[in-house]
């Protein structure tokens, strides 16, 4: 079923589907008493309008270590069909960031960013992923400011270092871009060759480092200042409506709010809307978008399966 489908259309139907992963994610909470809560984008989403930001394309979600932790340790089958936990520590090539995430399981999604930075080294094939739900730990940060500062510098590099040992960069063809991309891939290659699987060596230091401190006054999402909060700014937990779901959020999600924001309830102007421009999304479930099947795509692959069609089409 083929059909004209405009840009917030296309927004809109990502979001019901990623908000499955809500849903999935809420029914295993509840059953293992593992606490959850919206945060980022998703909580401005909750508190200013009652569920996704209009532009916003994913789901940002929070835990404490300890509830991350067990998150991890649930039985794969209790995410059902459609859904898997990723761990920082994965081996697999849709999982770009050090932290865990909830996926769409049969979803596959691409933007102009991914093929126009990242490509696997082997390959040299771009990067893409699936739909999904970002979790961000939340850790007890060292009381004492400088200490906290030290810390959070070294997990920033190790962050950063991450994404650059599981795929190369790409250069724009200017003289300053190739040569940032001569040296990240130059480090990456290194590391591959010094391990095969260097991604989780790193992922495994970090979660060592950001747990180092426990018992403290304050917590954070390491290395991003503006989660720094006294304990009780976060709990206990409040419930909110979120679509047609009431979901947990931060005690005082308005100190949370104004730190990250500022006068949070004003809509930026329209240039400062920033989503993903994606340029093509199989959602997994008979829907697939094939926006700008440019060179080197999903949809270019899709284009050519389908002899030269772009396509937009809906389950029926």
């Amino acid at each position: 079923m083929e059909n004209e489908i405009t840009k917030q259309q296309i927004i809109r139907t990502i979001q019901l589907e990623t908000l499955e992963n809500l849903r999935v994610l809420d029914r295993v909470c509840k059953k293992y008493d593992i606490q959850y809560f919206l945060v980022y984008g998703s909580l401005l989403g909750a508190v200013r309008h009652k569920g996704f930001i209009p532009w916003d394309d994913d789901l940002d979600i929070g835990l404490m270590r300890e509830d991350y932790e067990k998150l991890c340790k649930v039985p794969a089958e209790e995410w059902g069909e459609d859904a898997e936990l990723v761990q920082g520590t994965s081996d697999e090539r849709f999982h770009d960031k050090i932290f865990g995430r909830i996926y769409r399981k049969k979803s596959l999604i691409q933007s102009a960013r991914d093929i126009n930075e990242w490509k696997e080294p082997k390959t040299g094939e771009a990067f893409y992923t699936k739909l999904m739900c970002d979790l961000y730990v939340y850790d007890h940060a060292p009381d004492d400011d400088s200490e906290y500062e030290k810390r959070k510098a070294k997990l920033r590099k190790l962050a950063a270092r991450y994404k650059r040992t599981k795929f190369n960069s790409r250069s724009d063809g200017s003289l300053v871009s190739s040569l940032k991309a001569l040296v990240k891939n130059t480090y990456g290659a290194f590391m591959r060759l010094t391990s095969q699987t260097p991604w989780r060596q790193l992922a495994e230091q970090y979660n060592q480092l950001a747990k180092e401190t426990a018992d403290t006054k304050r917590i954070c999402n390491y290395p991003v200042d503006s989660t720094l909060h006294p304990k009780e700014v976060y709990f206990p937990l409040q419930m909110i409506p979120f679509e047609d779901m009431t979901v947990p959020v931060p005690h005082d999600y308005d100190s949370v709010l104004k730190k990250e924001y500022g006068n949070y309830m004003e809509f930026p102007a329209e240039e400062d809307r920033y989503h993903i421009q994606f340029i093509y999304a199989d959602l997994g479930n008979g829907t697939v978008f094939n926006i700008d099947p440019i060179p080197g795509s999903l949809g270019e692959k899709a284009n050519r399966k389908n002899k030269g069609k772009n396509h937009i089409s809906r389950k029926g």
